[in-house]
Formats: C-alpha cells, sequence, structure tokens
C-alpha cells in the first residue's frame, strides 16, 4: 500500500512541474474569448459592426452577425452567430485575438475555423481568399492556411499546424490568431468565421521522455523503500 502511495505521489508531482515549466500537458484546448461570436446575442438577420474579445483592422471592417436561411441555408455550424469580414481593393481584412497563452517547448499547436461563403454571393464572380493565421503577439507567422472552397452557402474547416521547437524561436511569446480576408482590385467577397478552436498536444517525443522519467523516478522511489 505504502509503495503504491509512494509511486502515485511521484507521478503526482512529475506531472504537476510539468505543467509548471509548459503550461500544457498531455493537451489541452487554450481558452479562446468569444470563439463562436454568440457575444453579442443577435435576432435573426441581426449584425453588429464588432466583435467582443477580437481586434478589427481596419476598425468597423468586420463583426458578428446572425445569418438566415438565405445567407447560409443550414445557418452558423455552432450556436447561432457567425463572424464576418468585408474587404476593401487591394487590402487585407482583420479579425485578430491575442492569447494568455504563450508558446511552450515541444507542443503541437492546431488552430482549426470553419470557413463559409455566402449563398446570396454565387454567381458574382468574385474574388474570394480567406486565411488563417496562427502568430506571435509581435505578429510573425507561424502557421497560415489558405481557406478556399467555391461551396456557396456553406461552411468547411480550415486547419493551421504549428510545432513549437525544444528551444529558442518564439518560445515564450503570446500566441495569436489571426482570420483574415485578402482583397484584390475588384470585387471581393465578405467571408464568414465561426467555432474557432486552438489546441495544444505535446509532440510524441517529449511525451515518451515524460513517460520514461516517470517510470524511472517511480522505480527509484520503490528501491529505497525495499
Amino acid at each position: 500500500m505504502k509503495k503504491s502511495f509512494l509511486s502515485t505521489r511521484v507521478a503526482a508531482c512529475l506531472l504537476f512541474l510539468v505543467a509548471g515549466v509548459t503550461g500544457q500537458v498531455w493537451g489541452a484546448t487554450i481558452p479562446v474569448v468569444n470563439a463562436g461570436f454568440e457575444n453579442p446575442t443577435l435576432a435573426d438577420g441581426g449584425s453588429t459592426p464588432s466583435a467582443p474579445g477580437w481586434v478589427s483592422i481596419p476598425a468597423g471592417n468586420s463583426g458578428i452577425q446572425n445569418p438566415t436561411t438565405l445567407i447560409f441555408p443550414s445557418e452558423a455550424p455552432e450556436g447561432q452567430n457567425v463572424a464576418y469580414i468585408n474587404t476593401l481593393p487591394n487590402q487585407t481584412s482583420i479579425l485578430e485575438q491575442t492569447l494568455s497563452t504563450t508558446i511552450a517547448p515541444d507542443i503541437i499547436y492546431t488552430l482549426e475555423v470553419d470557413v463559409g461563403r455566402r449563398l446570396d454571393q454565387a454567381g458574382l464572380g468574385n474574388f474570394f481568399a480567406p486565411r488563417i493565421q496562427l502568430q506571435t503577439a509581435g505578429g510573425l507567422v507561424l502557421a497560415s492556411s489558405g481557406c478556399l472552397h467555391g461551396s456557396f452557402g456553406s461552411f468547411v474547416t480550415c486547419t493551421a499546424t504549428y510545432t513549437a521547437p525544444t528551444t529558442g524561436g518564439p518560445l515564450g511569446q503570446a500566441l495569436k490568431i489571426s482570420l483574415q480576408n485578402i482583397g484584390q482590385s475588384g470585387s471581393t467577397e465578405q467571408a464568414n468565421f465561426d467555432n474557432v478552436r486552438l489546441t495544444a498536444v505535446p509532440l510524441p517525443a517529449a511525451v515518451y521522455l515524460l513517460g520514461s522519467g516517470l517510470i524511472g523516478l517511480i522505480g527509484i522511489a520503490r528501491r529505497k523503500k525495499a
């Protein structure tokens, strides 16, 4: 019984130590403010030119809407609302959020966002180029993914993945999520975004080393008690 208790205590201490060093253990969902754009509550068809928790660049060019079935037949992928980003010719419009989470070593960060193309934009022949990025707070691009698709009135899941190094690089810097709509000369479509998810999972090698260290510490503890 004593050996079992000691082994459990050692394991708990090691996990606590890793949690303190990395801030992310085994696999975790990183909190994103207003990730589903449900704040504020809007009536069907309503919209607002702002998105609490997010920064619009340029100001007023992005916001939140509660789409009707004329825009998206199945409406929002998650909840009631979606974000929208308009754009201007030859300009990229952005909706971004800097997180409190900092980059830890040997962690795989995966950003997933549902990106929609409005049904009422079908047949207009407009340019459509939404993009999602994972950046540092200072704007260094860590991962980028274009989200092109031709299915009007629907959403697709866009994914961007970044693997943090063991040492150096952007370690310790805060993460930033950037949702973008890239403009060109002429008409450009509105892009819609919903259900922003960011996860952190340790590299398999890091998990192996952690497991090996855990087994070693438990073995040492058992020998001392024997």
